[in-house]
Formats: structure tokens, C-alpha cells, sequence
């Protein structure tokens, strides 16, 4: 369901601000096409109709006093339709002031979420080399730096503007073989990041997944990790996220965002698996697309310079299980 707030003095529900034009929204409007359309700045025109430019205000009179009943398509707020009802919004009468001052705009902000193996060695059975180990990534818990190692890493970076770039990969892979001495290799990690535009200032989401293997296994399926984030910059001096992340249930996930001018993170989601350094790729068959991994809401504080105050992390969740859960270790018909 979207996300409403209401105000501490609601208007009433009839509220129709003074000098105001009556305009019945339709399929295909929302706030920026609306104002577009009458040459008024959107963040004015929202605020001469509801006195607020909070995102969740503003949800709370889309539905009580727009009537608008079919929500964004991510499920975060509610949306302009022709079956709404009243369906009425108010065009000022005259020309919109200067657009209000914005907070000032940091370089950009990193969503980063990776898989990371919380072992030293992991995979005892494995058909280049039975009895051997590939090399984990050395740490049980969270991090957000960017040097620590991960089996697949994805990236949204992002600004008031909206998405301004993304990577992915893999930290590499390495074993240690009898005869050859050591081996590594690099898995290639596809990457996917869609972008939807909802009705509010400031305001935008984007979904984004990352997919990548063993390199050192021939066909073994990939570790699959599926993120929708809400970006709200119409808070006053703060940021706020709203997220929730689908896939594979190993290995272990993090999920943080990178202030990369104050350097300063929010760790967002530590979900720890319940499988094993034994756990068997079979695990990984299929994408998961479906299956819940964690979810995160927060409200980061913003300086005066529009970036993060300080750092912040979060507790610890256990990465929800899935029907029949193989670990080779047990398997019978792994010899």
C-alpha cells in the first residue's frame, strides 16, 4: 500500500485553496506533466493544493481528498486516474513564483548490494579438484567499504536529479589445485536497472538485479539478487529509502549506501544465510525473483550541504529459507 502520513492540522477534505482553478486529472497525468502544462513550478502547484511537499502528506490527501485509489507500480503512492473521485486538483490563478530553492545537491549517493561467501574456503565438493576448496571472503559480517570482497557487487548511483550511473562484478574467485598451483578467475555479474518516475518532487525508484557464477564451475547457476528502492528527497534536510530485496538466500547480503563526498554509509540490510561452506549450487537453481531476502526503511539525516550526517547501521536478520534446501555434503548421489 502507498506510504501516508497524515499531517498534524489536516485541511479539510473539501479544502479548495483560494483563487484556485479546478483541473480533473485523467489516466497518464501526474504532478510534472500537470504543471508542465500551465507553466507552474510542480513543487509549488503541490504545495497550493495541499499546503505540504512531504511525499507521505501528500499520499494521505491524494486518497482522501483526489480520491485516487490505484498506487504506483512499485506500491509506494498513490496515482493521478480517470476514475478517480472527485478527482479534482487546483491550478493556481497566476503565474507560479520563482521555483523554490532545492537542497543543495551532493555528488552522489551509492546503493550498493552484494554477496559475500563468510568463509575463508567454502565448496568441498567441487569437480576440478575433489577435497579442495575455493577461497571465501575471509569475513562473517557486514561491511560497507568498498574494498571488501564479494562474490557479485551491483551499484545505483544516484542524485536529486535521479540515476546517474551503475556497475557490477565480482571480486574474483580463486583455488588452490594439486597439480597447476593456484587458478583464478572472474565471474561476469549482468546487471539490470529500470527507473520509474512516481507523483511527488523529488521523488523516483528503481529496480535493479545482478546475476553471476563460479567461474571455476562450469555451468553452475548464478547467485541471484533482485533490489526496489524508493528515493525520497522531500524531507526537510533528510533522505529518505525505502527498500526491499528479492533471490538467492546464499550466500550472505549487504546492502549500504555510499555518501561518496563525506564518505559517510548507512548499512541498510545484514541478512545472514543458513547455509553452510558445504552448501551446494542446487541451492542457486532458479532466480528467486519472488522469494523475500529483507527489507529497509530509513531516514538519513542530511547536513546543510545535502549530505549524510554520519554513519548508521543496522541489526542483524536471518535470510529466509526456501522449500527443499540441498547441502552436497548430505547429498547421496554426490560422491
Amino acid at each position: 500500500m502507498p506510504i501516508e502520513k497524515p499531517p498534524t492540522k489536516p485541511l479539510p477534505v473539501g479544502y479548495r485553496p483560494s483563487g484556485g482553478t479546478p483541473y480533473r486529472v485523467k489516466d497518464g497525468d501526474d504532478w510534472y506533466s500537470v504543471a508542465k502544462s500551465y507553466s507552474v513550478d510542480v513543487k509549488f502547484l503541490i504545495k497550493f493544493n495541499f499546503n505540504t511537499n512531504n511525499t507521505d502528506e501528500v499520499n494521505y490527501y491524494l486518497r482522501r481528498n483526489v480520491g485516487c485509489t490505484k498506487p504506483s507500480p512499485n506500491g509506494f503512492n498513490w496515482m493521478f486516474s480517470s476514475d478517480a473521485k472527485p478527482g479534482v486538483i487546483y491550478i493556481p490563478a497566476k503565474a507560479s513564483p520563482a521555483a523554490p530553492t532545492a537542497p543543495k545537491k551532493s555528488p552522489g549517493f551509492g546503493l550498493y548490494f552484494r554477496r559475500y561467501a563468510p568463509f575463508d574456503t567454502f565448496g568441498g565438493a567441487n569437480p576440478m579438484a575433489p577435497g579442495q576448496r575455493f577461497e571465501g571472503d575471509h569475513r562473517s559480517t557486514a561491511s560497507t567499504s568498498v574494498k571488501a570482497t564479494s562474490r557479485t557487487y551491483g551499484c545505483v548511483i544516484f542524485s536529486q536529479d535521479g540515476i546517474v550511473n551503475k556497475f557490477a562484478g565480482s571480486s574474483g574467485t580463486h583455488i588452490d589445485l594439486f597439480i597447476w598451483g593456484g587458478v583464478d578467475r572472474t565471474a561476469d555479474v549482468s546487471q539490470t536497472v529500470v527507473r520509474s518516475t512516481l507523483a511527488g518532487p523529488l521523488l523516483f525508484s528503481f529496480s535493479a538485479s545482478t546475476a553471476g557464477a563460479n567461474p571455476l564451475v562450469p555451468k553452475s547457476p548464478d547467485i541471484d539478487t533482485f533490489v526496489n528502492v524508493r528515493v525520497d528527497y522531500g524531507h526537510s534536510n533528510s533522505l529518505v529509502l525505502t527498500g526491499e530485496v528479492f533471490g538467492d538466500n546464499f550466500p550472505n547480503l549487504e546492502v549500504f549506501l555510499l555518501d561518496y563526498q563525506s564518505q559517510h554509509t548507512a548499512l541498510l540490510i545484514d541478512g545472514r544465510t543458513t547455509g553452510g561452506r558445504d552448501t551446494g549450487p542446487t541451492r542457486l537453481i532458479g532466480t528467486h525473483s519472488d522469494h523475500p531476502l529483507g527489507r529497509f526503511f530509513v531516514e538519513l539525516p542530511l547536513t546543510s550541504e545535502g549530505l549524510l550526517a554520519g554513519d548508521s547501521t543496522c541489526g542483524v536478520t536471518t535470510l529466509p529459507d526456501y522449500p527443499t534446501i540441498y547441502d552436497l555434503a548430505k547429498d547421496p548421489t554426490v560422491r
